[in-house]
């Protein structure tokens, strides 16, 4: 069974997005912040990562560009959301930069199911993200396997 990643600060978006993404056939695991998402990202990378940009104590977007600098990292289909920035703003551009699907909160079962096939299109299609070294990251991710 392929395994999601839920993460986000609202404990309703995780909740609801677990849901739907279960129905989908997986096995979600959920984080409220992103340093409990860094333990389960070099836990088990998953098949599928769902993340809020805007989130307390490190951003969102700052999660996916250290996921990016690892090679493990860059096959992980990303979900970006955001109930706060819109799609000009510079961390949505940066996430879709980086091959993230960006969706905006809240967003529709259906456009949920979507952004995620696209996801994975872009992975599968070896999509490679922008040099995420240009960005500041002070995240570092090591899987433990």
């Amino acid at each position: 069974m392929p395994v999601a990643l839920v993460v986000d600060d609202d404990r309703w978006i995780v909740k609801t997005t677990a849901q739907v993404l279960e129905r989908e056939g997986y096995s979600v695991l959920t984080a409220h912040d992103v340093p409990r998402a860094v333990i389960l990202l070099c836990e088990s990378p998953p098949d599928l990562m769902v993340l809020d940009l805007h989130m307390p104590i490190v951003e969102g977007v700052e999660l996916l560009a250290a996921l990016r600098k690892s090679t493990w990292g860059r096959k992980i289909p990303v979900v970006a959301m955001s109930g706060i920035y819109g799609r000009h703003h510079s961390a949505v551009q940066d996430a879709e930069g980086l091959g993230a699907v960006f969706l905006s909160k809240p967003c529709s079962i259906h456009d949920l199911r979507e952004a995620s096939k696209m996801a994975q299109s872009i992975i599968a299609n070896g999509f490679v993200p922008r040099d995420p070294e240009s960005m500041v990251v002070t995240l570092s991710l090591s899987p433990a396997h």
